[in-house]
């Protein structure tokens, strides 16, 4: 029946894909912004720019032509260019327009019961004057009006960054805002509940990426670029922190801000091996043979599962063991491979094929262990994970209110027949281009970079894909691209800084060695010194014991032992002799003194 339902479609013609957007054109001049903004600067812009120009104002400045207003209440329209009589499109009684033409850059009716969006000013701003990019238009609303320095004073104000232990703001001077979370009205969504909790906005946003990647269905993807297949969006998170920095408080935010957890998804479970991360998706099913006869059979039947892995140092703890799964399994999983194992037991036998299924990890390492991570750069682990602080010098115990929840649009599953049909995200042809050419210049052998980067263009673009539907769009833009790169310059901070602390601690403990060591050398040497000048000191005695005149200092050299004068000098000798009082001067040699060796 399902398929049957997809053949039918086939009787009716789609719409038209709309055209790309127009080049960006004289850029509309917005009056300036007065009174308070409020918690977003990007919805004080929308509500700005629908509080002094409409949709039919920003449409006639572009070209289109009022025609008449019909008994509804709704303004018709023609597009651009069209000579002929007939209607392009209509703001609806709410002031939003519906288009009817095919010939607009705008997404057209298609008829009755059809899901057919309507734009706002903001949108028809984007559309015309920043190439369909409503974060770009709100920000140029948001800076041309004064809305983002009124809203970045604000908080400012409202937000003190160094609290002393009376809980009281003392003046800040390490803690400067972050300009990333400006970028997105979602991501100052983000760095608001994470504040509002008290927890670090970096950890909260690698897991909302997380949950992001483990609960969208594995027909989302990424397309192929390079090689083979799509790639899922699978995505490893590692908080760095020390411990007792805690990785619970972040997941529970991401869990507040991303609640649901879609039909064929679960998590978060704890991460303990290769094994138990395919046996995740897996239950053992009842079936019927050809026979007639019931039999179980481990089958798939989840497609997304959300990791939790409590200290890192576990990994590379588990990881180093002999027969071991966990790191190879990793690997694959976040390529998108099939990280089963076919055992002879078909109750034991596991296998994920790939494209069928996605994941998130989620993980805390200290500075020690991720070293051990990172040392495995030849076996290609840490080059799947994005490092992120747990720490936040901006957090304070006021200025911050709980956002809700995110608004976020689980993407359909798509499978008929229980076959997954793959829909990738479009990757903007400039996104395209850089990463080929990167690829191209490997294989010519003139791009070297740090072994740590081998799959860093991969990582950002499951960063980006993922930035692209928290903003319910199937489209990853440059802006995604550029996000995530800002996110990955990060990622590479937290990642030298392991390195460098690992190669510190290192270093300091191999100085200590060597400190050991020479202080063990110099009380062996003191020890060899001190036994020598004692038997120098003795021969001196005995030589000047033996007549009762002076002894001379030739005498006293051919009486002190040749491996004693090797570590001490005569003088030493006699010094230490007369310091006894077992010789004392006599003319220009030595007599005994008062005193004698025991």
């Amino acid at each position: 029946e399902q398929l049957f339902a997809v053949a039918r479609t086939f009787d009716h013609p789609g719409a038209r894909p709309a055209p790309a957007p127009p080049a960006p054109a004289q850029r509309t001049t917005i009056r300036p912004h007065k009174g308070a903004v409020g918690p977003s600067w990007f919805d004080a812009a929308e509500n700005h720019l629908k509080a002094t120009t409409t949709v039919r104002s920003l449409l006639e400045a572009h070209g289109w032509q009022y025609e008449y207003t019909d008994r509804h209440g709704r303004d018709m329209l023609k597009r651009p260019g069209k000579d002929t009589d007939g209607i392009s499109g209509a703001i609806n009684t709410s002031g939003r327009l519906i288009v009817f033409s095919t010939s607009t850059p705008f997404e057209s009716y298609t008829g009755p019961g059809k899901l057919t969006p309507t734009y706002n000013e903001l949108d028809v701003l984007a559309m015309y004057e920043h190439g369909n990019d409503r974060q770009a238009a709100a920000r140029t609303i948001a800076e041309q009006t004064g809305i983002l320095d009124a809203w970045k004073q604000a908080k400012d104000a409202e937000r003190p960054t160094n609290i002393n232990a009376d809980g009281e703001a003392s003046a800040p001077e390490d803690a400067p805002d972050d300009s990333l979370w400006l970028e997105r009205a979602s991501l100052t969504h983000i760095l608001h509940a994470a504040r509002s909790r008290l927890v670090s906005p970096y950890a909260v946003l690698g897991c909302v990426l997380a949950r992001i990647a483990a609960f969208t269905p594995p027909n989302v993807c990424l397309p192929p670029l390079i090689g083979g297949g799509t790639a899922p969006l699978s995505i490893y998170i590692a908080l760095r922190g020390k411990s007792g920095a805690g990785k619970s408080s972040p997941v529970a935010c991401a869990t507040d801000l991303l609640p649901e957890t879609p039909p064929g998804c679960i998590g978060p479970l704890a991460l303990g091996s290769g094994e138990g991360l395919v046996e995740a998706y897996m239950e053992l099913t009842e079936e019927t043979d050809g026979a007639g006869k019931k039999t179980k059979v481990k089958r798939q039947t989840r497609n997304g599962a959300l990791f939790i892995l409590d200290e890192g140092q576990m990994l590379a703890e588990i990881g180093n063991r002999k027969g071991s799964t966990i790191l190879p399994v990793l690997r694959t999983a976040w390529s998108g491979g099939d990280p089963g194992q076919a055992n002879a037991s078909i109750e034991t036998r596991r296998s994920l094929k790939a494209g069928t299924y996605t994941l998130g990890l989620i993980s805390l390492w200290q500075d020690v262990a991720g070293a051990q991570l990172l040392d495995d750069a030849d076996g290609g682990t840490p080059q799947r994970f994005v490092w992120l602080p747990t720490n936040d010098p901006g957090a304070a115990l006021n200025g911050y209110t709980w956002p809700g929840r995110l608004d976020w649009d689980i993407p359909a599953k798509i499978a008929i027949g229980g076959v997954i049909g793959h829909t990738p995200l479009e990757v903007h042809p400039d996104i395209l281009s850089e990463v080929r050419t990167a690829r191209l210049l490997t294989l010519h052998g003139t791009l070297e970079e740090n072994p740590l980067d081998a799959h860093r263009r991969l990582n950002k673009l499951k960063i980006a894909g993922c930035l692209t539907l928290l903003d319910n769009r199937r489209d990853i833009s440059p802006d995604d691209w550029r996000i995530a790169e800002r996110i990955l310059t990060i990622s590479d901070q937290q990642r030298d800084w392991v390195l460098a602390e690992s190669r510190r601690k290192a270093a300091d403990k191999v100085s200590a060695t060597i400190a050991q060591a020479v202080l063990r050398e110099t009380v062996v040497q003191d020890a060899t010194a001190a036994k020598a000048l004692g038997r120098a000191a003795r021969a001196v005695w005995k030589a000047a014991s033996k007549d009762d005149q002076p002894v001379s200092r030739r005498s006293i050299i051919l009486a002190i032992a040749s491996r004693d004068r090797a570590v001490v000098t005569v003088d030493e000798a006699i010094e230490e002799a007369m310091r006894l009082q077992w010789i004392t001067p006599s003319g220009d040699g030595w007599t005994t003194g008062k005193g004698r060796p025991a």
